[in-house]
């Protein structure tokens, strides 16, 4: 075909570079013409998806007189290219190794947690920068500051995963994303799993761990959340250091995707045993404490405030894949561990899904993490993925408001992934989840792009790796082996 290389393509404000003429060609081609087994490789049909949008396509080619015919077909032939978008199928859309925005979630990932070239070296010490003064607890590790949070760790470590994914299976980089990964969890374990002060103590763990000698673990039991407040009787709010469920249960899977990926058993080992570590003190017959204090002790007056709740049915959803992992890599050991937990939370998880119906919470964090967890769940949660569909576009919307605290909103997006990618919300919802994040999130990655992770702008560390999680998003959804609940 008479196609220039090095074609400048443009749309929404976004550059495409050159290594995705294929847009360019598929907006000028008869589309009885277009060669898309031959000619289109997967990630440019996936650059396609992002890039064309009804009434923004604008392709500035170079100047030869053997690309006017493609010019001049170019606006006749939109609607046939879009239609090449649509024939993708849904797993490719959500494959992170078919993301073009793979390079800024890398660049936002090395701003939070410092470049990881060559961290799977041998004799590599690299470990993850302290977050910005502010933003997480203090406290010094190995003679140094450091400083952890449980909730941007966890997206984090997911964040690693998917773009370990993308790499070549023996590769350097791939080496190098996941021994950051590793570091990263090493680092949280020291910091977060153990006391902020002498004077605010954790609970101590009593005999070994089932990972053993190879354990990251440290000596107490459950992860502290990372706030920079430390008191011994912590509040039933957001200002005091605890434990959150609804952080632990995202490390734990953040662990489990890690494991899987790296086909690290030890580290699978520990997953199970901060559950079997802190089960006990969170769970309570008719639901989950959603916050503990440090040692695991209730908060004094809400002791018996628990129910069956949105905590109870992540902690369903979680248990269960956990457990699918362990017997995934052959660890009957950790699967046999985590069953009893299982049976626990599951009438619990049911009854949630029984009682909430088609509702659905109008907070964007809170509907992408219903959307992520509706991913395992089968007929009983169809009632409440209605509820997703119908909130989508109220969900993902972009405003003053939802932008005041933009991790919520990335949250959202998150959400938006997890429609795209599953058949059972109807083709008509995953192409408009899919055109809405088209839409936006070229927008949300020049936001972040005008700060650092450097403490000037607030919650800059939870942005950027929600974010990350959003261009990234592999590790979040569910693998295809997996089954429903």
């Amino acid at each position: 075909l008479p196609f220039a290389q090095g074609t400048d393509t443009r749309c929404s404000g976004s550059t495409i570079g050159a290594d995705n003429d294929i847009t360019a060609m598929v907006a000028g081609l008869p589309f009885a013409l277009l060669p898309v087994p031959s000619v289109c490789s997967a990630h440019r049909l996936q650059s396609l998806s992002y890039c064309i949008q009804p009434g923004s396509f604008r392709p500035r080619l170079r100047s030869s007189a053997a690309l006017d015919p493609f010019r001049a077909n170019a606006a006749a032939h939109i609607s046939q290219a879009q239609f090449v978008v649509g024939l993708l199928t849904m797993s490719t859309l959500s494959s992170a190794s078919n993301m073009p925005f793979r390079d800024s979630a890398l660049a936002l990932m090395e701003d939070v947690y410092a470049p990881w070239k060559g961290a799977g070296s041998t004799g590599s010490k690299w470990i993850p920068k302290p977050l910005p003064q502010g933003e997480a607890g203090v406290v010094m590790l190995h003679g140094a500051p450091q400083s952890r949070y449980l909730w941007v760790d966890a997206w984090g470590v997911l964040s690693f995963v998917s773009l370990a994914r993308d790499c070549g299976a023996d590769s350097e980089d791939r080496r190098d994303i996941l021994a950051a990964a590793r570091s990263l969890i090493a680092t949280v374990h020291a910091v977060l799993g153990a006391p902020c002060t002498r004077t605010v103590p954790m609970s101590e763990r009593r005999g070994s761990t089932l990972g053993g000698a190879d354990s990251t673990l440290s000596g107490y039991k459950g992860l502290r959340i990372g706030k920079v407040q430390c008191k011994l009787d912590t509040d039933f709010g957001m200002s005091c250091d605890g434990m959150y469920w609804h952080y632990v249960d995202k490390w734990v899977y953040a662990l489990a995707r890690y494991a899987r990926e790296a086909e690290d058993v030890s580290i699978l080992r520990d997953a199970v045993q901060v559950l079997l570590d802190v089960h006990p003190s969170f769970f309570e017959g008719s639901g989950m404490h959603w916050k503990l204090n440090v040692d695991l002790r209730p908060i004094r007056g809400h002791e018996y405030d628990v129910a069956p709740s949105s905590d109870a049915a992540t902690a369903w959803v979680v248990f269960d894949v956990l457990r699918q992992t362990a017997e995934a890599m052959g660890d009957r050991e950790s699967a046999r561990a985590i069953e009893p937990l299982l049976a626990e939370v599951a009438s619990v998880g049911t009854a949630y899904f029984d009682a909430i119906g088609g509702q659905v919470t109008r907070d964007p964090l809170g509907y992408g993490l219903t959307a992520w967890k509706l991913q395992w769940v089968g007929e009983r949660g169809q009632a409440q993925r209605e509820g997703v569909r119908r909130s989508l576009q109220a969900a993902l919307r972009v405003d003053s408001q939802t932008m005041a605290l933009p991790f919520r909103l990335y949250g959202a997006l998150l959400g938006g992934r997890a429609v795209e990618s599953d058949a059972r919300y109807g083709k008509r919802a995953c192409t408009e989840a899919r055109e809405l994040l088209a839409r936006v999130m070229p927008d949300m990655v020049a936001v972040e792009g005008r700060s650092k992770c450097d403490g000037r702008t607030e919650h800059s560390g939870i942005n950027k790796v929600m974010l990350a999680s959003v261009l990234a998003p592999a590790a979040f959804l569910r693998l295809p082996t997996e089954t429903l609940l």
